[in-house]
């Protein structure tokens, strides 16, 4: 197969006509699995591309046939192509991944010439959709909740009784918890009961 391959020379008007390698950036970085699916509709790719190459370089007029075949076999390689990239994109950064959409033109490399320039021009494009992006709901600033607005005197009482301490949320101790914490019925404006005097107990001078 390779001395038929060999035969099959590439046409000069058509530089894209062969099986496009990955980018080496990203080659470099794929894990052991991916290079080695994509080796092997590598492989598929290229009797196709040789294919495709032989028929174009024996055609002396084009006919509308010859133009569907040429279009089929053109549209195979193609789709096997963004399979290929579908493969690769989980290995990608979210950030790039639309290097692996079909707007992104393949030619001898799987993504592209000028993979830097794209990168560039696709980090760029992020970081303007964040700055026109709008802030999603649970994003938007969040006050600290308090029992009701307070002076320094009452906010002192608030912390004894376990409500919040500083400008920090409320702890989590039960709020009916607190039923027997004095500060707490002075801040609820509980009055204080004195015990009737008995007689088995004797004055304070």
């Amino acid at each position: 197969m390779t001395e038929t391959f060999g035969k099959i020379q590439q046409p000069e008007n058509c530089p894209n006509l062969v099986v496009p390698k990955v980018n080496p950036v990203i080659w470099d970085h794929l894990t052991a699995p991916v290079k080695g699916l994509d080796l092997k509709l590598h492989r598929c790719q290229r009797p196709m591309v040789k294919g495709l190459t032989a028929f174009v370089n024996n055609l002396e007029e084009v006919t509308d046939t010859d133009g569907d075949i040429v279009g089929l076999l053109s549209n195979a390689v193609f789709e096997l192509s963004m399979l290929r990239k579908e493969l690769i994109k989980p290995e990608i950064h979210p950030r790039y991944k639309h290097l692996c959409k079909d707007s992104v033109k393949t030619t001898q490399w799987l993504f592209g010439d000028d993979l830097a320039k794209t990168m560039k021009d696709l980090a760029e494009q992020h970081k303007a959709a964040g700055v026109m992006r709008q802030p999603k709901r649970g994003q938007v600033q969040r006050f600290s909740r308090q029992p009701y607005p307070a002076s320094f005197a009452n906010q002192q009482r608030y912390q004894q009784a376990g409500w919040y301490q500083g400008s920090r949320a409320p702890q989590s101790q039960s709020f009916w918890g607190q039923r027997n914490n004095k500060a707490f019925q002075y801040a609820r404006g509980a009055t204080t009961m004195k015990r009737p005097y008995s007689g088995n107990r004797k004055p304070r001078h």
